[in-house]
């Protein structure tokens, strides 16, 4: 099955459409990030160099990725769900050391609280 949220972006869909459900689903004000894949290049003197495949992020080298799910929000001191303002689909940079790895299908997911997130691409 495919979840995507009640007013889901262009984006999200599309990750509908390729991503199916996660057998993992983020807890609080927790998200599910799919990492840029970075690629290791070594030079003709032996040297490892990291190359982001992804030429948008190639300053960022493996920072950034595609949000892939959220969770329901953190609750305020009344007891309120506060809602998340990522969005499932946004392409996020989020800061080095803040995340837990799952790995799933053979991919690398990253778990981590919005508050870790630097910043949104539009």
């Amino acid at each position: 099955m495919i979840g995507v949220a009640c007013c889901p972006t262009a984006a999200a869909l599309a990750l509908a459409i390729i991503e199916p459900t996660l057998a993992i689903q983020p807890t609080d004000d927790r998200i599910v990030v799919l990492p840029d894949e970075v690629r290791e290049d070594v030079t003709s003197a032996g040297i490892v160099v990291k190359v982001a495949i992804d030429h948008e992020s190639k300053r960022q080298l493996g920072k950034t990725g595609t949000v892939m799910a959220i969770g329901p929000g953190k609750r305020d001191r009344s007891g309120r769900r506060v809602p998340l303002t990522l969005q499932t689909g946004d392409r996020v940079v989020f800061g080095e050391f803040t995340y837990r790895e799952h790995h799933e299908g053979g991919k690398r997911y990253l778990i981590l609280q919005e508050a870790d997130v630097c910043g949104v691409f539009e």
